[in-house]
């Protein structure tokens, strides 16, 4: 964790992420058609100039793609957004400085704050493009992000592609989801430091979805990202997981690469709501005994914060978390019988296949 909690400042991480890396070269002839998909909610601003990061996120997209003969189109997600003061005027300035691209399918822009998959969803919906990128609006993509992506999927046949992040506050590289060490404890998965390969192309069991692209048949064959999570977490493993579980696969190429600004994040993480995440996703990809399992480590970890003989707290507290187990048991109940029925293997036949076939995880 050191690497991660080091921090160099946002002034000298945007600096250097104006440095762009040597272009990788491609051969490829395969140019599918495009959909760039970005919600963006209550981005960091300065008065008379365009929201930042989705600014940033559009420049070093059409940075790339000029003159790459690629048709793209740019779905813009504006949800939970001002809809008058400086915030909205520089929010304004971004949308128009996306339309004179000419590359604009759609911008949305809805006065209610969605959680990300229901965002990303809308977006997706309506364009057409073969495959689809979906972006945060804090990130900035190096050179040959785009094609070196399309590469990686043309050879490999591959459902979804993930690359290295370059963490902004430190400028350490990141690589796929260390899921072993975690996905029992929380139904979620840390970041690698090292690559499992780091010249070739190689199968990950999850991978981080600030920055990363999908075939759109694969990603409504799977049902798109599922729509019952609020705030923060659980749709990453959700989709990775339930992609392999159908029968689909995701490499990680090191060979792209996207800077990854993590500061001025304008939202609130509620803890209970993350909780209810993880026990939803956990039991819609692994059933009732994975979501327990979770719901016991939620209790577990709250233990340490309370004194052994405050008995009232204890309670309370376990009462909270079987409330929250019965929620989301409740709540992710169809999306739970869906995966049964569409999955080629469990969840547990899934992790051996993994670990048999040497899965990066």
């Amino acid at each position: 964790m050191g690497l991660i909690d080091a921090m160099i400042g946002l002034g000298e991480a945007i600096e250097a992420a104006r440095k762009p890396l040597p272009q990788p070269v491609s051969a490829s002839l395969w140019k599918p058609s495009v959909d760039i998909v970005i919600p963006t909610h209550r981005g960091r601003f300065e008065k008379g100039k365009p929201t930042w990061g989705l600014h940033l996120t559009i420049e070093s997209c059409e940075a790339d793609l000029k003159n790459s003969g690629i048709d793209y189109r740019y779905y813009i997600v504006s949800n939970g957004n001002p809809q008058t003061g400086d915030e909205r005027d520089s929010l304004n300035m971004a949308f128009d400085f996306a339309e004179k691209t000419g590359r604009v399918g759609k911008i949305f822009d809805t006065p209610e704050a969605m959680a990300p998959p229901n965002a990303r969803n809308l977006g997706v919906r309506a364009g057409t493009g073969e495959v689809l990128f979906f972006f945060d609006d804090h990130i900035k993509v190096h050179p040959g992000f785009f094609q070196g992506s399309l590469d990686t999927m043309h050879r490999t046949g591959c459902a979804a592609v993930f690359g290295p992040l370059v963490h902004s506050k430190t400028g350490a590289r990141q690589y796929h989801h260390a899921m072993r060490e975690f996905l029992a404890d929380y139904f979620w998965a840390g970041m690698c430091l090292l690559p499992a390969n780091p010249l070739q192309p190689y199968r990950i069991a999850s991978g981080n979805h600030g920055a990363f692209c999908i075939r759109r048949s694969d990603f409504q064959e799977v049902g798109c990202y599922w729509e019952g999570f609020t705030g923060w977490a659980g749709e990453e493993p959700e989709l990775n997981l339930k992609l392999w579980m159908m029968d689909k696969e995701i490499y990680f190429t090191p060979h792209i690469s996207h800077w990854h600004f993590f500061a001025d994040r304008r939202y609130k993480r509620d803890a209970r709501q993350t909780a209810l995440n993880q026990m939803m996703v956990a039991n819609i990809i692994g059933g009732k005994k994975w979501a327990a399992r979770i719901a016991n480590n939620v209790f577990a970890h709250q233990l340490k914060t309370i004194a052994p003989d405050d008995r009232e707290t204890i309670r309370e507290r376990e009462k909270t978390v079987l409330e929250l187990y019965d929620k989301a048991l409740a709540k992710s109940a169809e999306q739970a019988r869906w995966m049964q029925e569409h999955r080629k293997r469990t969840l547990e036949e899934q992790l051996a296949l993994f670990e048999r076939e040497g899965v990066a995880m």
